[in-house]
């Protein structure tokens, strides 16, 4: 009621004002933050002819809710900060391209896959990523070997495979893997592919 909540107590039911929540802001929420804002900044900078060619890009965007199954497109501001925060991501204080993509992205033709090693994770591609292409390693820490993995996987950085494994350090635990391409000079980044759960000891 306004500002007022009843809660049940266990003298019966009472008013009190409504719980004001503080979210937690670590370090990596900070930058997300951040990022957005720069996005929307650089956003505020462009022209009116660079905002129809968003338009035009945006337009050719076909996405589906999954709710209703209804299909849409981004609005042109939404297309930009989508890649500009991917940009910023990859590229950290540079400015994100004014013009949309010239083509589209479609990853590179390898594969990668990933084993446990003592406190860490090694990952292994089938050949190194092209010019330009990083391969952006993401994961989940689950409570326990028997929790199935959500949509929240947490980017570990970005690697440019050139035929060598890399080895990310983990604390030991229960990890859901997952990676994606990214095109550095755009923001464009491929959906993602899971690469299974994995057990990291000591």
């Amino acid at each position: 009621m306004g500002r007022e909540v009843v809660v049940r107590t266990r003298a019966g039911l009472a008013v009190r004002g409504k719980p004001r929540y503080r979210y937690p802001m670590n370090a990596e929420v900070a930058l997300g933050a951040n990022r957005m804002t720069e996005a929307n900044a650089q956003w505020n900078t462009l022209t009116r002819q660079d905002v129809a060619l968003w338009e035009a890009y945006a337009s050719q965007i076909i996405r589906r809710d999954p709710v209703s199954m209804t299909s849409y497109s981004p609005t042109a501001k939404n297309a930009f900060i989508g890649l500009a925060l991917k940009f910023l991501q990859v590229n950290p204080g540079q400015e994100a391209p004014r013009v949309p993509p010239a083509s589209d992205f479609v990853g590179d033709p390898i594969s990668l896959t990933a084993e446990a090693i003592p406190s860490g994770i090694r990952f292994l591609a089938t050949g190194p990523n092209s010019a330009g292409v990083l391969t952006e390693l993401l994961a989940q820490r689950l409570k326990n070997e028997r929790c199935r993995p959500g949509k929240q996987y947490k980017s570990l950085g970005f690697h440019a495979f050139d035929g060598a494994p890399y080895e990310a350090p983990f604390e030991p635990g229960v990890y859901a893997l997952a990676m994606r391409f990214v095109r550095a000079s755009t923001g464009q980044a491929t959906d993602l592919l899971l690469l299974g759960e994995h057990d990291v000891f000591a």
